[in-house]
């Protein structure tokens, strides 16, 4: 990187979310102990939330990790944290009807899969977990068109159709159809993939001897949650946090100044060397006058909404009546399928509880490529929806809970992500090379990629430690 941060500099960081709270911890293994964090929020954490209700931890944001989660796993066992464990149950797929799918080919799924690395290493280069040299231009223009596209243009598709469907796109990551391929291929690292097919294959082993099949299992859940991760994280580095703090105005010269309401209404100014931003970069934009090579970053990506609510049912024929803790609609992972119920989530720790008459407390999960703001993303809409689906369904008696008198429900700001034109101008490598130019740093998942993996390789990337 051009530039670095000294142990002697001023650093004021916008937002508490892991790119935040991450970030401030590289830095203090760096030697740097002046920073200030300002948190727009009540709390710590951002998307990585757990609730805890009724004495059970819903996971409301982040939830899950894999073999490839190295940072995050890092930061655990720094932290000296509760490790990741396999969810006990696995996961299913199934049809609108619940009706399972047919099991792939394991030889043919296989050679699909080395195809595709092949072509990822030829795109991207050898895989790691740090950032990618930037790709030719060639292969910043095959990066850029839509991934179901780029795999249909390399003869992955059908084969593997449900493989990134689930791992893509059922996981919140956009559909495939609107999503340049860059994101997906940046996702499904060849590592990944391969303990995918490892997983799947191994899945007879559950009912022989459940303790050997765990050992293959790719999924994983943090028993005390992730929020409560991000907490532990915010203690450890005893930095000043200012809770419900509104920017009003950010200026970057020989000093950054920030001007800034907190919680009581009362406006302050802040003075620091340097500018970690770690929201959604359009959001910068409301507060600062950007650079002229910064427009293009503010102005060129798209968001879209999931939402997480919480429910209680009945045990469900192919789903929990298995012992399965995950739930996939495979055919409502396409956009015609916006805003319906896709994902569910019934942990061990949720059924163990049993606070309501034996009846299974859930997770549903909706998606829509609509931004927040949009009227089909709203919670009111959100909700409707998932009531249908229940009912269309035969689920009639699911129940939404309310939390603090309200229905039981978070509705995400979710994957900020640059479209087709921007991916194609290399745009991502553009952000990493002008790195603390203006005095900033822009981190979060607004600049790579939405998992909170993602979010802390490249604030090593770009900070070191």
């Amino acid at each position: 990187m051009p530039v670095s941060i000294g142990k002697n500099d001023r650093v004021l960081i916008v937002g508490a979310g892991p790119a935040g709270l991450h970030a401030a911890h590289l830095l203090k293994k760096k030697g740097v102990q002046d920073i200030q964090i300002l948190e727009r929020s009540e709390r710590v954490g951002g998307k990585s939330w757990t609730v805890s209700h009724q004495g059970i931890l819903y996971e409301m944001g982040t939830c899950f990790l894999h073999n490839r989660y190295v940072e995050t796993r890092r930061l655990i066992k720094e932290l000296g944290t509760t490790p990741s464990e396999p969810i006990k149950g696995g996961s299913v797929i199934v049809h609108n009807d619940f009706r399972r799918f047919a099991r792939q080919q394991l030889l043919p799924t296989i050679n699909k899969l080395w195809e595709y690395a092949k072509i990822r290493q030829k795109l991207l280069g050898p895989e790691t977990l740090g950032i990618p040299k930037r790709p030719t231009q060639e292969a910043l223009q095959a990066l850029s068109i839509p991934a179901l596209a780029f795999f249909q243009k390399y003869d992955l598709f059908p084969l593997l159709e449900r493989n990134f469907r689930t791992a893509f796109s059922a996981q919140g990551y956009g559909y495939l159809e609107d999503t340049p391929a860059l994101y997906a291929l940046l996702w499904f690292e060849p590592k990944f993939l391969r303990a995918v097919v490892v997983s799947t294959a191994t899945m007879f082993l559950r009912t022989v001897y459940e303790p050997l099949w765990r050992r293959f299992t790719l999924t994983h859940i943090l028993p005390d949650g992730f929020g409560n991760l991000m907490q532990e994280l915010a203690n450890k580095l005893s930095l000043p946090i200012e809770y419900n703090a509104k920017i009003e105005h950010i200026e970057r010269g020989e000093q950054v100044v920030v001007r800034w309401q907190d919680q009581e209404g009362q406006h302050r100014q802040s003075e620091a060397d340097w500018l970690l931003w770690t929201p959604p970069l359009t959001k910068a934009q409301e507060v600062l006058t950007p650079a002229p090579h910064e427009e293009a970053w503010f102005t060129n990506q798209s968001s879209a909404t999931i939402t997480t609510t919480a429910y209680v049912d009945e045990k469900v024929p192919n789903y929990t009546q298995e012992g399965r803790e995950c739930l996939y609609f495979q055919e409502r992972t396409t956009p015609d399928a916006s805003g319906r119920w896709f994902a569910d989530r019934a942990e061990e720790s949720m059924r163990s509880a049993n606070p309501l008459q034996g009846k299974e407390h859930r997770l549903a999960f909706q998606y829509t490529s609509q931004p927040s703001d949009h009227p089909e993303a709203s919670s009111e809409a959100i909700l409707a929806q998932l009531n249908t689906d229940l009912r269309e369904a035969g689920r009639t008696e699911a129940s939404v809970l309310e939390h603090d008198g309200l229905p039981f429900q978070k509705c995400w700001s979710y994957f900020h992500r640059f479209q087709t034109d921007a991916v194609a101008s290399g745009i991502h490598w553009d952000i990493l090379q002008r790195q603390g130019q203006h005095r900033t740093f822009w981190l979060g998942s607004s600049v790579w990629f939405e998992a909170v993996e993602h979010v802390f390789r490249y604030n090593r990337a770009v900070l070191g430690g």
